[in-house]
């Protein structure tokens, strides 16, 4: 089986009606999907011959379901929020549970396309193995990735695999801290809204004094 019939027929199952391009990157160290207009999916070249054709479709399906939420649109416009509010650590963390929960949700996607959440959760253990060995052999070479400004099939930290991969297999864990309400989310973030409009209106107040009296 071709990898481009793996990704035809998971595609398929997803109901992903833009078959996206596809090829190997040894400047990628785990399954990425880059582009917005022409996303294409990028898979490690060391996936080849270190996960079976089975994991690979697993793998397959989760970028796929990427691409069916428009996760690389939604990332861009992240990306561009992060940057104008860098300053605020709410905002950061905000962001981070938004990414957290993108993996999840593509999670749940792959495993109601028939993945068994058990090899589910193996094959996204044995792409992060691969990908430490990969990243580490990069390092020795002073390469660089692409990883920084891509969606990642692992996510990009220990915790939230070990997180990942609990949730798959139904295991209670402690890593997911989740608000009581969702409304507790969203006061947060207008609190911290509100907080960033007060502190640069007072800048400019301050600003604007200084001026006068000059």
């Amino acid at each position: 089986v071709s990898i481009l019939d793996a990704l035809q027929r998971q595609a398929d199952a997803l109901g992903v009606t833009r078959f996206p391009t596809i090829g190997y990157c040894e400047k990628v160290f785990v399954p990425t999907v880059l582009g917005v207009l022409k996303p294409m999916i990028l898979l490690p070249v060391s996936l080849s011959s270190g996960l079976t054709m089975e994991q690979i479709e697993s793998v397959l399906a989760h970028e796929l379901a990427h691409l069916r939420r428009y996760d690389h649109v939604v990332n861009l416009v992240q990306r561009v929020i992060e940057s104008f509010l860098f300053f605020h650590p709410a905002i950061w963390w905000i962001s981070r549970k938004i990414r957290d929960e993108r993996e999840h949700c593509c999670d749940d996607l792959v495993v109601a396309c028939g993945a068994v959440p058990l090899d589910y959760a193996r094959s996204l253990l044995r792409v992060a193995e691969l990908s430490r060995v990969n990243a580490r052999d990069a390092r020795r070479q002073k390469q660089r990735s692409f990883t920084a400004v891509s969606l990642l099939a692992t996510g990009d930290r220990p915790s939230t695999l070990r997180q990942r991969i609990a949730r798959l297999l139904g295991v209670d864990h402690d890593l997911d801290v989740r608000p009581a309400s969702p409304w507790f989310l969203g006061s947060i973030a207008t609190v911290s809204l509100l907080a960033v409009w007060l502190l640069m209106t007072m800048t400019w107040t301050v600003l604007a004094e200084i001026n006068r009296d000059r």
